[in-house]
């Protein structure tokens, strides 16, 4: 998978970083790194490494990076976690690193020295954009609904362990069923199922919609199914009761912040929909998303 990213405007593969780590020695141990994983948050490259609650990372891995790799290819911030969040599929989820690795309880080394560690927000945080949990997928296959001539019945692989999931959306007036199949989308996962026309959905489709038409929201091609779309300065994990959504009204609290800006790309506040693999993008620019 092709892990190519844009920061500052140096084009980076995190690969390559990641394989510098890889060869880095523990002074006293003569120990490699654990698990480890490079990622682009916003301007910045953060580097995560596994190791037991409470430890510190090993002093000196970002300045064995800086004397192997151009300036901008070094991490900003080497964060020590216990364990690294997963995808449905068991993979690591790269995306919840970039939004939220600092704040799981991590200790960090930044680059030229200090240290601390992060704390989340808690229950009692307030309702942003963090409580919803947005997931990159694709339409696997999609027909009219028998009772409705606006919305169509979707097939949507999420790269959970239970299967694709059904979800309906009211498309089939802005886009012919042969541009939903096959599309990849992101997906509001947890509002909790309900009823449109008698059938079941099973969460949300994100588009942007003007005058000038409607467009999905679109993850990059190199993320992986399942992985979950952060926002840099909004980090926290979503909630998973669809009754605490609903009550909180979190999704009408979030929505009207929800828009492409002039270059197509999806925000909330200003804040791009992030993936591991990059932005989020809609062609239907200036527009709300929902």
């Amino acid at each position: 998978m092709d892990r190519q990213v844009k920061v500052r405007g140096h084009r980076i593969e995190l690969e390559a970083v990641e394989a510098v780590l890889r060869d880095y020695r523990d002074e006293a141990t003569a120990a490699p790194l654990s698990q480890l994983a490079v990622v682009a948050s916003g301007d910045e490259l953060l580097a995560f490494v596994r190791l037991p609650p409470g430890d510190a990372p090993p002093a000196g891995v970002l300045s064995f990076c800086e004397a192997r790799l151009p300036r901008y290819m070094v991490p900003s911030r080497l964060i020590a976690l216990p364990a690294f969040p997963a995808l449905p599929n068991g993979k690591t989820d790269l995306g919840g690193l970039a939004c939220g690795g600092a704040d799981l309880g991590a200790t960090v080394e930044r680059l030229g020295g200090g240290g601390g560690g992060g704390g989340g927000g808690g229950d009692a945080r307030a309702v942003d954009v963090s409580w919803l949990d947005i997931r990159v997928g694709v339409i696997t296959a999609a027909e009219a609904h028998p009772e409705s001539d606006k919305l169509y019945i979707e097939t949507i692989d999420l790269g959970e362990p239970a299967g694709p999931r059904q979800v309906l959306s009211g498309l089939a007036q802005y886009l012919p069923i042969e541009a939903v199949r096959g599309a990849r989308v992101v997906v509001l996962c947890n509002l909790g199922a309900k009823k449109l026309g008698g059938v079941e959905s099973q969460g949300m489709v994100l588009c942007a919609k003007s005058e000038a038409g409607l467009g999905f929201v679109t993850p990059p091609d190199a993320a992986p199914v399942g992985e979950r779309v952060c926002f840099q300065g909004f980090p926290g994990e979503p909630e998973s009761n669809p009754k605490r959504i609903q009550k909180k009204k979190a999704w009408e609290t979030c929505m009207p912040d929800l828009a492409t800006d002039a270059e197509g790309v999806a925000c909330y506040r200003g804040v791009p929909f992030a993936t591991a693999a990059g932005k989020c993008t809609a062609a239907i620019k200036s527009a709300p998303i929902s």
